[in-house]
């Protein structure tokens, strides 16, 4: 799940991780957090990262292959030169993304968030999303103020489970026991 960072002091979020090459004239595979996987093209510039390593990179050619994204960056030609890219994430300006509803949100803001269920214990802060094919499951994970230190896999079902999503005031309120 994409995170929020700063690359270059800009307010930034992964989009992806390049995961290895492909043949001998510089591509290299990119796991894609965008749904659908191929809009990660639509995002650009890219920032490669890597600990504190930077570098800004522009997509020369993608394509899509199976759920698979392969892409060759400008001024990477070779199978040599795109070896250096492997293992880095994939980072972009957050002000590309488009405004979203009220009500909507991408799944990249709620990390971080606090989870708390009817009964006002908090559960812990969402750590990421799993997605399962039926519904998308929060994983919240314990914080200093949970009520004990336990992880938990919450399914992501508005209005029987996700009661609301508050981004201005940090906080997710679930239907879920604190026992289940």
């Amino acid at each position: 799940m994409p995170e929020p960072g700063s690359c270059q002091g800009r307010d930034v979020v992964q989009v992806g991780t390049v995961t290895g090459v492909f043949g001998l004239k510089g591509w290299v595979k990119v796991f894609s957090y965008t749904d659908p996987i191929e809009s990660i093209v639509d995002y650009q510039p890219w920032f490669m990262k890597r600990g504190e390593s930077e570098q800004l990179v522009e997509v020369a050619q993608a394509r899509c292959q199976s759920k698979k994204i392969q892409v060759r960056m400008r001024g990477y030609d070779t199978r040599d030169q795109a070896e250096a890219l492997v293992g880095m994430e994939i980072w972009v300006e957050r002000q590309l993304f488009s405004a979203l509803d009220e009500d909507e949100y991408y799944w990249f803001e709620l990390k971080g968030l606090a989870v708390v269920n009817e009964l006002n214990e908090r559960l812990g802060t969402m750590d990421s999303v799993l997605e399962t094919g039926a519904n998308d499951v929060l994983v919240v994970v314990p914080d200093p103020t949970s009520i004990d230190q336990q992880e938990r896999l919450i399914p992501y079902v508005q209005s029987e489970v996700v009661n609301k999503v508050d981004l201005k005031s940090g906080l997710i309120r679930v239907n879920w026991p604190r026992d289940y």
